[in-house]
């Protein structure tokens, strides 16, 4: 079965999540713990999200997250000690750069890590919410990449290899991250591709798709009235964040206010 097929023949049994009035969706924060100030950072977004019910992570929370080891570094128990401060729900989507979470992350959230995406529920409308990342289908060598880190052999191994081995992978890990939001198709854009977005929407009967992973707002008109959304990375564009509005609607705006 190819990557797009298999991908396709999981959405039907994604897990639904309600998103009341007042959720938050963001993606693509990249939080490194070696920056003290990405800890401050994610300390005040947090709190400043306090009121949300439901905050959404689509991915890349961190810069690259390497298993239980790297929970034990300094600038990794203060993110996680932020997380398990948030008052709200905390949902996770794990991205390119964090796929390798595990338990250690889950204790913190509180409930499971949403590996494959989920089906979000907004003002009664079924809204799907991936990183992003699977619908760059053309560029089959990331995708081999991806599964490979995604296998439990990989994971075993990550875990048990010695630091300086996971942080070369680390370091590969980024490089085709790059190249893959890079990669040109025939949009001549992202390298994600609407056609499988599409696909995608129409195996978990949704009318919306949210990713990230592109790191620039965009929205595209898809069949039948549905359409795809691609979130700004955090702070680096003014819609960079997903609010549910009182009747349930999507609310494009910047997750914190600008600084001037």
């Amino acid at each position: 079965m190819t990557f797009a097929h298999s991908l396709a023949a999981i959405m039907p049994n994604l897990p639904v999540v309600e998103l009341p009035p007042g959720s938050v969706v963001i993606a693509d924060l990249h939080l490194d713990g070696e920056l003290p100030v990405h800890g401050q950072l994610f300390e005040e977004l947090l709190d400043h999200l306090a009121d949300a019910p439901v905050l959404v992570i689509l991915g890349d929370l961190f810069e690259y997250w390497l298993g239980p080891k790297q929970a034990q570094l300094p600038g990794a128990q203060r993110f996680l000690a932020a997380i398990r401060a948030f008052p709200g729900r905390l949902v996770f989507v794990p991205g390119n750069r964090d796929v390798l979470c595990g338990r250690e992350l889950e204790a913190s959230l509180g409930s499971p890590i949403l590996m494959d995406g989920f089906v979000g529920m907004l003002g009664g409308e079924r809204w799907l919410f991936l990183h992003g990342d699977e619908l760059c289908i053309a560029d089959t060598a990331y995708l081999r990449l991806r599964r490979a880190l995604r296998s439990r052999t990989m994971r075993f191994l990550v875990y048990n290899l010695p630091g300086f081995v996971t942080r070369g992978l680390a370091k590969r890990l980024r490089r085709h991250s790059s190249h893959s939001v890079q990669y040109k198709k025939t949009d001549g854009e992202t390298g994600q591709d609407p056609g499988f977005a599409d696909t995608l929407m129409n195996a978990a009967s949704c009318v919306r798709l949210v990713v990230g992973h592109a790191h620039t707002f965009r929205e595209t008109e898809l069949s039948k009235g549905k359409k795809w959304y691609v979130l700004d990375a955090f702070r680096a564009g003014p819609k960079d964040a997903l609010r549910v509005g009182p009747e349930g609607g999507a609310e494009w705006g910047p997750c914190l206010t600008p600084t001037k």
